[in-house]
């Protein structure tokens, strides 16, 4: 089982980073990895997060090992829905509940309350290519 020294290690090594430059990084004078790995030292919370920035990792993956592993149409879509401003981005999940719903409603499971059913149903109106001057690719 593989620990949070384990981890940091694989993604210095991974970066190609030096014990001595995630040093530098952290605002260290010397390698932490040493000390870390012989458990005379551990990292501290400011120094976790920063690594966090620098790994592009989550802090359940480096404390805990945790990998939540998003597909590549994940990332597409994460990377675009970030790109818009709040009242698109406020658009898209409106429009992803709406087909969240209808997916639901068209699975044959047995639905919310007629209100809850309204409300949804009335909050997104389907887009119509031929009348609406939106592009939908």
């Amino acid at each position: 089982m593989s620990g949070l020294y384990d981890r940091i290690f694989e993604q210095t090594t991974r970066l190609g980073l030096t014990g001595k430059e995630l040093g530098s990084l952290l605002g260290l004078k010397k390698s932490p990895l040493t000390d870390w790995k012989n458990h005379k030292s551990a990292p501290t919370l400011e120094q976790l997060m920063r690594m966090c920035e620098i790994f592009a990792t989550s802090s359940d993956y480096l404390l805990f090992g945790k990998v939540d592993v998003l597909s590549n149409n994940e990332n597409i879509l994460l990377e675009k829905f970030n790109s818009l401003d709040p009242v698109a981005q406020n658009d898209i999940l409106e429009y992803v509940q709406y087909k969240v719903f209808q997916s639901f409603k068209n699975s044959g499971c047995a639905l919310p309350g007629k209100s809850e059913d309204d409300k949804i149903q009335g909050k997104y109106i389907p887009l119509d290519p031929k009348n609406s001057g939106d592009i939908i690719a």
